[in-house]
């Protein structure tokens, strides 16, 4: 359940973190196409601009004069006093420098031209378009337009009007292009570009991958953490790699460490000693009779009761009991120190659990029991003095941990009843 839910986890952090970079990423692309397409076609309509200027000039120049028609039956083309009908040179060389076809018409006939047909002659008196009509004689503007059908090619054409020398406008001059021609230069500019972009996208797509991934990851081991404590288990570690982030992740963990510690201790501590409580005591009981098995360690199991201890709530009130409940705890607490555990089994009583054989156990606890009578508890001007009653039994492999207690608790009741301030063992 846990790798489903971090591999949506995963999936989601991904998709937010990619998904806009891949955005950005066409956004940007679209623009600098955008961008370069406008660019190139302004300076497609330049050139071709300046193409018509450096004809109608050229003609001004070799031809002085205005352009027009004379003739009834047989229309002739002048320019001046010079007549141009058939002659191409002139067009044909300056396409030749510049690439572009060029057409002068009269009106709305095409007079002049370099674009041939199939039998390679120019194409003329052929008229000109009603857009073109409209924008040019009409307007009397210049027109630029991509995508003009030119014997089944695509062509970027401009039309520029002619005028005479009385300003009137009586023909056009046109120049146009192959689109593809301007599209591979388009595609020269614009390819490096989105090479760049996709580049620069994978690289920063790599890397976002490899840090969602990291802190998917660590979402997991915190997420594996967490189902791991909150089921009682406070055995669990959190991975050093999460907890070594220098970001809100890494304070995260590190609060979740403190919060199991608080809750180990809120669960497994009884709150007056401050020693295991009594489920943590069943426990280490269960851990016993398993390592006992597996292992075959030697334990021993003793139960103790404090002597009079209701005689000392009774005459010196519940607080006093507290304090000779706390100064036990803290004796017991050193006493067990690489010995085993100690927890408060309930009232005034302590279950002690040895990794030792009995003669070891039994010695330590007389130890005990020898250094407790040394002791007392100072309450206001009273002096408390503190004994207690051990019960202690060797654990064998048949033995639960409900019989162990059975067992160390007979023990004890023997101690009290023969006396108190002793210990009873196997």
């Amino acid at each position: 359940m846990i790798k489903k839910q971090s591999y949506g986890l995963f999936k989601a952090m991904l998709a937010m973190v990619i998904l806009p970079m891949i955005v950005l990423s066409l956004v940007v692309s679209a623009f600098g196409v955008g961008r370069f397409r406008s660019v190139i076609y302004d300076e497609v309509q330049d050139g071709l601009r300046n193409v018509c200027e450096m004809t109608l000039g050229s003609y001004n120049i070799m031809y002085p004069g205005d352009f027009h028609l004379e003739g009834e039956e047989k229309k002739i083309f002048y320019k001046g006093d010079t007549p141009l009908n058939g002659d191409h040179a002139l067009l044909n060389e300056i396409r030749k420098d510049t690439g572009t076809d060029i057409t002068i018409f009269y009106y709305d006939t095409r007079i002049l031209t370099t674009i041939k047909n199939e039998e390679d002659a120019e194409i003329v008196g052929t008229g000109s378009s009603a857009i073109v009509m409209r924008d040019v004689y009409q307007n009397g503007g210049d027109g630029f337009y991509p995508g003009v059908d030119i014997k089944g090619e695509s062509f970027f054409a401009f039309y520029m009007p002619i005028r005479n020398s009385a300003g009137q406008i009586i023909g056009m001059i046109g120049a146009a292009k192959p689109e593809a021609a301007v599209l591979a230069t388009l595609y020269r500019s614009v390819i490096p570009l989105l090479l760049l972009v996709v580049t620069l996208a994978a690289i920063a797509g790599y890397i976002s991958f490899r840090f969602v991934r990291r802190m998917a990851h660590h979402i997991t081991l915190m997420q594996s953490y967490m189902e791991i404590t909150m089921g009682g288990d406070f055995t669990a570690v959190m991975p050093y790699e999460v907890t070594a982030r220098k970001d809100d992740l890494g304070l995260l963990a590190k609060s979740m460490v403190r919060m199991q510690t608080s809750l180990q201790n809120l669960v497994e501590r009884d709150a007056l000693t401050g020693l295991f409580n009594r489920r943590f005591g069943n426990k280490c009981l269960a851990d016993v009779k398993r390592s006992r098995e597996i292992e075959g360690i030697d334990y021993c199991i003793a139960i103790g009761d404090i002597d009079f201890f209701k005689k000392v709530n009774d005459t010196y009130g519940h607080d006093a009991g507290d304090e000779v409940l706390r100064m036990v705890a803290s004796h017991l607490k050193k006493h067990m120190l690489g010995c085993g555990y100690a927890a408060r089994w309930g009232g005034e009583e302590f279950l002690l659990i040895y990794k030792k054989t009995m003669e070891e156990s039994k010695e330590l606890l007389e130890t005990l029991l020898r250094e407790l009578r040394l002791k007392t508890v100072e309450y206001g001007e009273d002096v408390i003095k503190v004994t207690m009653s051990f019960g202690l039994m060797k654990v064998h492999d048949s033995d639960t941990p409900d019989s162990m207690i059975r067992m160390a608790d007979d023990r004890l009741y023997l101690a009290k009843n023969g006396g108190r301030n002793r210990i009873i063992a196997d």
